[in-house]
Formats: structure tokens, C-alpha cells, sequence
């Protein structure tokens, strides 16, 4: 079981000694390892991927259904946001001991600053195969009833005027802000709702829920669907649609498989700001592939509508599947709206 482990999970390992009980955070195969060796061990994975391999012996749960453990070991998360929040169900556990792995060129000072918001001693580790571990103990005491403070809302003005208040955890993307992107392609979704009903739409890899709710809110008698890999993104999709008093159907699933089960000919509408990052590494894969998928779900006449970065060559991917009209609807300085009609 230990050659499974990745050269950051190793050093966690060995950082952590002599395990009794512990939370896992985003690190599967390091909770099954543990588990494996006699551990108590509970682990949650913010990917449904790697939630869904979570197995016996390893308790899986969700936020929000800790037990106490003498210690959690977390993978460094993509942002301070995000450790902020593991740090707090950390101490909501009962945890005296953190322990973050971390690549040594993902490490910053602000790190530290966020364990501290939480612990009282933090030090790092030396390093080791390019990666060393934070250690944080002494948990701060917090009053009883006490609860981490996630979810977050932010109130956003749209582009129509219009104001959302919006649900966002640690790992959401954008922190529930409206960000350049997203805002580019709201605002050309009222031109691609002109003279159309679509009943059946897609917010593919939806964040925290903007495009979605809007949608939603436009589209009253419309089935609105809302797919993101995250939990963090699809908890807040679910909860900023519900603030908003519109229906989504809001699924944390990995929006590749996902789609690749839906029938042909059963989306009138596809919108996205797709990904192209895996944790801290880039990854188009998914992205070409929903594109693929994507296409071939739209009924004959449905649009699919994304937003990217102006020098990906998205344009000529959607050209080259030959399956219907490749549009440019919206370009600035950094970001291009993409549109295929079938």
C-alpha cells in the first residue's frame, strides 16, 4: 500500500508518527493507507472522483458529519480560502494536531497566517522531495455552538443591474465574486435567449451558481441543471439558486461521465467557464472532452456557450467536430464568448 502513496503523501505519513484516529482531507489513498494499518479514519474528498474511491475501512463523510480524531492530515488545497475552511472543520473535529502537505513552490507565508487564524503553534517541516508539511497544534478554543464560518455569501450586481446573493465554501471558484469571464458571458445570454424556449439547459462545471440561477430566474418553466466535479461549487450552486428562490437541479459528479449518459438530442442549451486546471496543474482534458460530449447532447438547433481565455484555440476544437455553426458572440481584452449552434 505505500509504493501507492505519492512522494507528499509519504512525508505526511512519516510526519504524522504513530496514528491513533485521524481526518483525512483530499488525500485517498493516504487515508486508506491508514486505515489499512489499524487507524480509525474518517476522509472526505472534495473531487467526486476521489470521494467515490474512498472504501472500507476508511469512514467516508461530509461536511458537517465529523466525529473527534486526535489529529487531520490535509493535502494543501489550491486556496487560502479553502484551508481556511479545513482548518476550521479541522478544530470542529477535536483535532490537536494539523498537519499540511505541500509541494516546497506552493508553500507561501499567507499559509501559515491562515493556520494561525486556528492554531496557536505553526511550524513547518524540513523538506523532502520537494515537499514539506505545515504542522499546526494547540487549537484555538472557540465559545460552545461555535461552527466554522462557511459558507460565505457576497452580494454581486449582474450585468442586467440586478443584484445575487451569492453562496460560496473555501474551495469555490472565484470566491463568489462575479469575475471577468463569467460576467462576459452573462452578458450575451439574453441575446442567445431571444425568440428561444429551451426547456432542458446545463451550467457545466458550475462554480458557484451564477450562470445557473440567472438562467433558472429567466427560464422559469425550464429544467435547469447545474454539474460540477467540486462539492464546494456544487453546495454552493445549490444553496445561492436556493437563496434566489429558483429550481436547479444541482449534481456533484464529474460533468464528463456525467454528460457522456445523457442522450443524444436531450440539451437545448449548454453554458460553461470551463476549467482547465487540476488542482494547481493544467488539464484541458476534460474541458475538449465536454466539448465532445456537449455537442453531442444538444438537439438539433440547441446552442453551447462558453466563455475562455481568448489564446486557447476552443474555437477551432468546436470547427473540427463538424456537428453544426461555430460563432464568436463576445471578445475583450482577455476573454472570448464561443458559441456552436447544431
Amino acid at each position: 500500500m505505500l509504493g501507492l502513496l505519492s512522494p507528499l503523501e509519504r512525508l505526511l505519513l512519516d510526519e504524522a508518527g504513530p496514528v491513533a484516529s485521524a481526518l483525512v482531507l483530499d488525500a485517498p489513498a493516504l487515508a486508506a493507507h491508514l486505515a489499512g494499518e489499524g487507524a480509525s479514519v474518517a476522509a472526505f474528498c472534495d473531487l467526486a472522483d476521489d470521494q467515490a474511491s474512498l472504501a472500507t475501512p476508511v469512514e467516508v463523510v461530509e461536511p458537517g458529519a465529523f466525529g473527534e480524531f486526535e489529529r487531520a492530515l490535509v493535502r494543501l488545497p489550491k486556496s487560502l480560502d479553502a484551508l481556511d475552511e479545513y482548518a476550521g472543520w479541522a478544530v470542529q473535529a477535536g483535532a490537536e494536531h494539523l498537519l499540511v502537505g505541500a509541494r516546497v513552490k506552493d508553500l507561501t507565508r499567507q499559509a501559515t497566517t491562515v493556520l494561525e487564524r486556528h492554531f496557536r503553534t505553526v511550524r513547518a517541516s524540513l523538506g523532502r522531495d520537494k515537499a514539506r508539511v505545515l504542522h499546526a497544534s494547540d487549537p484555538i478554543a472557540h465559545p460552545a455552538g461555535w461552527r466554522p464560518g462557511w459558507p460565505r455569501t457576497r452580494t454581486i450586481t449582474l450585468p442586467d443591474g440586478g443584484d445575487l446573493v451569492v453562496t460560496h465554501h473555501g474551495s469555490t471558484f472565484a470566491s463568489g465574486r462575479l469575475d471577468a469571464a463569467t460576467r462576459l458571458l452573462l452578458e450575451q445570454l439574453p441575446g442567445l435567449l431571444e425568440g428561444r424556449s429551451p426547456s432542458r439547459v446545463l451550467d457545466w462545471g458550475s462554480g458557484a451558481g451564477i450562470l445557473a440561477t440567472w438562467l433558472a430566474g429567466r427560464l422559469p418553466d425550464a429544467e435547469v441543471i447545474a454539474v460540477d466535479s467540486s462539492w464546494a461549487a456544487a453546495a454552493s450552486t445549490a444553496a445561492t439558486a436556493s437563496s434566489a428562490g429558483v429550481r436547479v437541479s444541482t449534481h456533484w459528479v464529474d460533468g464528463v461521465r456525467w454528460l457522456s449518459e445523457m442522450p443524444d438530442s436531450s440539451l437545448d442549451l449548454v453554458v460553461s467557464n470551463p476549467p482547465f486546471h487540476q488542482g494547481v496543474a493544467k488539464d484541458s482534458g476534460p474541458t475538449l472532452q465536454m466539448f465532445a460530449e456537449g455537442a453531442r447532447a444538444l438537439a438539433p438547433g440547441g446552442r453551447l456557450a462558453l466563455v475562455h481565455n481568448s489564446h486557447l484555440p476552443w474555437a477551432r476544437v468546436l470547427c473540427d467536430l463538424r456537428v453544426g455553426q461555430v460563432s464568436r458572440l463576445a471578445q475583450d481584452r482577455q476573454f472570448t464568448v464561443t458559441s456552436l449552434t447544431r
